[in-house]
Parts: C-alpha cells; sequence; structure tokens
C-alpha cells in the first residue's frame, strides 16, 4: 500500500478518482517513509509497490474478493489475471523470496509489514496513535510485540499503542499467508500500524515517531533474540 500510482494503460478505468487516489483510500499515507527509514535504520531490504491498492491490492491473497476495487473489479478475466502478474505476483516473489532465504540460511525470519491508518473513518475517531498487527496464538509474535509496545511507551510516554488495531492480525493479509507455510519459529509477521496525523508532511512530529519506533523494535529484538 505504499504508492498510488496507476499505470497509463490503466487511468481510464480511474476516470474522477483522483481524489480518492490520492486519500487514504489509495495508499497508506507516510508509510513508504517509515518504510525507507526501517530499511537505512536496520540495514534491510525493503519490498514496495509503487502502484495503488485500487488496482490490485498487493496486501491480500488472490483468491479475495477485495483484491480489486470498483474500478477494476468489473474488468474480464484476462485483465485482472494480468494485473495480477504484472503488479501483485511480482511484490508477493520478492518477499517470499527474501523470507525463504533468511529462514534457510538463519533458520527464522522477522518480517515487518509498515502500513498507516486515517485518523477517523465513518465518522469515528481512531482511537489509537500506532499498534501492532500479530496472530496471539503465535507465541514469538505475541512476545515481540509486548516488547515493542513496552519499549515505545518508554521512549513516547505519551502515545496511545494498542494491538491488532483497528485490524485484526490474523484477517487476510500477506504476513497471515506467509505464516501458512512457516512454523511460528521460522517466521515472526507483524504489521506495524502507525496514525497517519504523525506520517503528514515533513516535521518534527514525523521525524520523532520514526526514531521512537525504529528506536523501541531495536530494543525489542535484542531482549527477544537474546533472551
Amino acid at each position: 500500500h505504499a504508492g498510488n500510482a496507476i499505470p497509463a494503460e490503466w487511468r481510464h478505468h480511474f476516470s474522477g478518482m483522483r481524489r480518492l487516489l490520492a486519500g487514504h483510500n489509495g495508499y497508506d499515507i507516510g508509510a513508504l517513509a517509515l518504510a525507507r527509514f526501517f530499511a537505512r535504520r536496520f540495514n534491510c531490504d525493503l519490498y514496495f509497490t509503487e502502484y495503488s491498492r485500487l488496482l490490485v491490492d498487493c496486501n491480500r491473497s488472490a483468491h479475495n474478493p477485495a483484491i480489486f476495487s470498483r474500478a477494476t473489479g468489473a474488468l474480464p478475466p484476462g485483465k485482472k489475471e494480468e494485473l495480477l502478474e504484472r503488479y501483485y505476483l511480482p511484490y508477493r516473489a520478492g518477499v517470499e523470496r527474501e523470507v525463504e532465504r533468511l529462514v534457510s540460511q538463519r533458520g527464522s525470519a522477522l518480517h515487518v509489514s509498515i502500513h498507516s491508518f486515517t485518523p477517523e473513518l465513518g465518522g469515528k475517531t481512531r482511537n489509537a496513535d500506532a499498534a501492532f498487527l500479530y496472530d496471539p496464538s503465535r507465541e514469538g509474535e505475541k512476545r515481540l510485540c509486548v516488547l515493542w509496545r513496552d519499549a515505545l511507551r518508554e521512549r513516547a510516554s505519551g502515545l496511545k499503542v494498542r494491538f491488532n488495531y483497528p485490524y485484526r492480525g490474523t484477517s487476510d493479509g500477506f504476513t497471515t499467508h506467509l505464516r501458512r507455510s512457516y512454523g511460528q519459529r521460522e517466521y515472526l509477521g507483524i504489521e506495524l500500524e502507525v496514525n497517519q496525523r504523525h506520517l503528514a508532511g515533513k516535521g518534527s512530529s514525523r521525524k520523532r515517531m520514526a526514531d521512537a519506533v525504529a528506536d523501541s523494535l531495536a530494543a525489542a529484538m535484542e531482549k527477544y533474540y537474546t533472551a
């Protein structure tokens, strides 16, 4: 959900949708900048797509009807398959190869998927500054998220930090898909959700949030992997 671009050949399907593409429906505002900060901070590979989820949603399973939006949902099967082949599968395959490499070479992989959420949806205020999505049945994910939350609260005591909010960590998504292929000791899939009000613009608030969530993850990882 990093970008909101639409390839030129598909733009006629999005006539009149400019405002939708520019808002939270089109992409996760601020998430890519935060993800790039994480990649530099941890010297790790970063995988993202520059195309809008309204073209094809790379965080959904291919069988999920929500993978296509109202702009692409009525396309014929051949066109949908083309979207999957060109814009969906390359991103998914890149992440899957890296996870497989890490599990093969090191025995485990930590996959942090970075998202942002709109402060208000349907007239209701989202009551969180940041959140961690994980599978409560996987002890490793649960323990790491508790450590991360505690470390984040130490560094930014005024933040409201929640678990599995505003979405469930076991809902259909890429991390959920990958859990089916690996045991809980091999794969930890955590989705970081940050309120977009902390990521808008280029001011000091965004830098403070980026530093806080990255530094707290580093502290949580040190405790998790040395215990």
